[in-house]
């Protein structure tokens, strides 16, 4: 009885567990979900995000709001009254803040102070602009790999970064940023793909409507265009960035004919809504503008937002709304300097505002004295009935007793020394020294003086020398991804070679796979100036490195010293492929016009590992290097050898010139003596080789006593 009371309780506890194990009518059946829909919404704790918000309306209001928190932070904050001074300060806006007062201006109740405006602001600004851009920094195209294949890439990337800086106006898009972080404390640059640009290649199979190739779309910016968060105080850690653009009101109209009436709704460029009218423009102009205000939503992909995030809108309407196509958002950042603690920029224009103030004040101090007391005056006696007629538009004072007379109109020595210690404290905090602005000191000089003055002007302004080759390696990299990931056509690109003969190739963007990225190459201060271009010209011509006037012209004018090392750099490019070849089997061949020696030592680098040498690849790789010995036995190939300027050892000869054949083993020269005289030891064998009539600069022995030359520097 006990056995069957315990089996009846088990039977009752297994029935119990089978009804909770059949599905239940009120549970959702999820046996077909797979695993990443299986409890998404449960597992999706950012769903609640602002930046995920899949409703249109509320996903413009969410932009808009951000944009007007952005806005009214601008105009409650001391921060952008500071650059608005700035602009309002380079452009020569002193005294009237609401027009363009050029030149001299009436001050005072009754008109009589003269403001007079001596911008040295602008002027330093504009130096430091020169100073940053003027010479375009060495860059170059790095490649994945070091195959042939990955270097003719990046040798083809590279004339397409050039093409973009020159045809395309990159650099001046560049140089304006530079304006705008000196001026403003930031500069911005967006670097975009526009697929309706560009030129037209096929219709659309569903549509018939013509499509284009596609461009790069530049577009710089400024503090008023760009809003972000300011709780981040790194720009490089921006989860978003929106920027404001213009666009004509009929052109977006044609691209989302839907959203007609939104975009007529707008207002237009010069509209005051929000009090946020453009800085250039005045009440009274351009009020038919057809420009509108555009919003651009970058979100970067992140854990909230893997595929990331790119908006377009307006304040009515959502144009347009996609996943991020571009690995990081396209908007460069520059700046001359950081406001810690902060997200913003520090630009040494704040602190020439007083400055600048104070050189305004002393000379219009100056030119009101002589407005006031500058017109000669004659006194006369009362008695004496001068009538003014009689004296023209000249002042007449009359009195009994003639006046003492005021030197109202000279200015007291201290005023003037004031001045200049104005003007100097201003080229200190700015780092343009005199030089740099084309008024040397008259104790200097000499060439040398000058250089490193003028030098000590570019290094001053390293931090946003530094800034700009980042800002041009970041642009030269996203012109190669965007014309790699999204041109749909061949493309033509032109390259200046030698003899500046234009070549003009034809590529596709798949040919750009091989590249990882362009670096910029700072150069030496020195090498940025004109005096210190012309001392290491001088320098280079006295070593001997300098053979032609071209190349000197080069050194003086650019710097650049590539032309002296082309070709050395050829022939370490064209061992650099062999040795590739030669490790991958394919073989290699040698030429009369190769530096054998230097190959001959290269080739030789790869037979330093013991597998190498005991595998199949030992004996073409040997078989090469014989290659160049055998070449290197030919009279002619070592007389070309000779006019390449490449060392050569060359085989004793007879008088004559006729080679010396071997000597028997054992005889005397046996040991390696030139002519059968064999050397002390530790001397080398003497050359009777005769000289060369018709080419003295060949003979090795006019050469002997000359100190080797330095290595070019790189």
């Amino acid at each position: 009885m006990v056995v069957d009371t315990e089996l009846g309780e088990e039977l009752e506890e297994l029935e119990e567990l089978e009804e909770l194990e059949e599905p239940s009518e009120d549970i959702e059946d999820v046996s077909g979900l797979e695993g990443d829909e299986f409890g998404e919404e449960e597992n999706d704790h950012a769903r609640d995000y602002w930046a995920r918000e899949e409703d249109p309306r509320r996903m413009v209001e969410h932009i808009m709001s951000r944009v007007e928190e952005y806005r009214t932070y601008q105009r409650q904050s001391q921060y952008f009254a500071w650059i608005i001074k700035n602009w309002q300060y380079c452009h020569g806006l002193f005294w009237d803040e609401e027009s363009f007062a050029i030149g001299t201006t009436a001050l005072g109740e009754q008109g009589d102070l003269v403001g007079l405006t001596v911008n040295h602001m602008r002027n330093l600004v504009q130096h430091i602009v020169t100073l940053t851009t003027r010479d375009r920094p060495a860059f170059a195209v790095r490649a994945k790999n070091a195959d042939p294949e990955s270097l003719d890439q990046a040798r083809l990337g590279k004339s397409i970064v050039e093409n973009y800086l020159t045809e395309k106006q990159g650099e001046t898009y560049l140089r304006r940023c530079v304006e705008h972080a000196l001026v403003f404390a930031e500069g911005y640059l967006l670097v975009e793909w526009d697929p309706s640009a560009g030129h037209e290649i096929d219709a659309d199979e569903d549509t018939l409507e013509l499509e284009t190739e596609g461009d790069v779309s530049l577009w710089n910016l400024n503090p008023w265009d760009v809003f972000r968060d300011l709780g981040v105080l790194e720009w490089e850690k921006n989860s978003w960035i929106g920027v404001r653009l213009y666009a004509n009101r009929w052109n977006l109209i044609t691209r989302y004919p839907e959203h007609r009436d939104a975009i007529l709704a707008c207002a237009n460029s010069s509209e005051d809504e929000d009090g946020n009218r453009p800085l250039w423009t005045e009440n009274s102009i351009y009020q038919n503008s057809d420009q509108v205000e555009i919003f651009k939503f970058y979100h970067a992909k992140c854990d909230a937002l893997p595929e990331g995030r790119e908006v377009l809108c307006i304040p009515g309407a959502l144009l347009d709304d996609d996943d991020l196509i571009y690995d990081e958002i396209p908007v460069m950042r520059l700046t001359p300097g950081e406001l810690l603690l902060s997200p913003f920029g520090y630009t040494p224009a704040f602190d020439l505002q007083g400055i600048q103030e104070a050189i305004n004040a002393e000379y219009s101090t100056t030119a009101t004295n002589h407005a006031a007391f500058g017109v000669q005056k004659i006194w006369s006696k009362t008695s004496n009935n001068l009538r003014r007629a009689d004296l023209d538009e000249l002042v007449v004072v009359q009195s009994e007793e003639k006046p003492e007379p005021l030197q109202l109109t000279e200015d007291p020595r201290s005023a003037q020394t004031f001045r200049r210690e104005l003007e100097q404290a201003s080229e200190t905090i700015s780092g343009v020294n005199s030089v740099a602005r084309g008024q040397p000191e008259a104790s200097l000089k000499s060439g040398a003086a000058l250089a490193l003055i003028d030098a000590k002007a570019v290094q001053s302004a390293s931090t946003l020398i530094h800034g700009y080759h980042r800002l041009l390696e970041k642009f030269g990299t996203k012109v190669l991804q965007l014309v790699r990931d999204f041109s749909r056509s061949e493309r033509v690109v032109a390259h200046v070679g030698r003899q500046n003969i234009i070549h003009r190739e034809t590529f596709s963007g798949s040919q750009l796979d091989g590249i990882d990225r362009v670096v910029v190459e700072s150069i030496n201060p020195a090498l940025s100036t004109f005096a210190g271009r012309v001392e290491v010209a001088n320098h280079l011509l006295d070593k001997g490195m300098i053979a032609t006037p071209e190349q000197y012209l080069t050194v003086m004018q650019t710097g650049n010293i590539e032309p002296l090392t082309q070709s050395e750099t050829s022939q370490l490019q064209l061992i650099e492929r062999e040795n590739d070849d030669l490790m991958n089997g394919r073989g290699a061949r040698a030429s009369e016009i190769d530096n054998h020696v230097l190959h001959i030592k290269e080739h030789h680098a790869l037979l330093g590992s013991p597998e190498i040498r005991n595998s199949a690849l030992a004996s073409e790789i040997l078989a090469h290097l014989l290659e160049h010995k055998q070449l290197l036995q030919d009279l002619s190939v070592q007389e070309l050898q000779a006019v390449l300027g490449y060392k050569v050892p060359l085989p004793a000869t007879h008088v004559g010139g006729a080679p010396i054949p071997p000597p028997a083993p054992g005889a005397p020269g046996g040991a390696g003596g030139a002519g059968g005289v064999t050397p002390k030891s530790g001397e080398a064998p003497p050359d009777i080789r005769p000289p060369d009539p018709g080419n003295p600069m060949l003979d090795e022995r006019s050469m002997a006593n000359l100190p080797d030359l330095p290595e070019i520097p790189t």
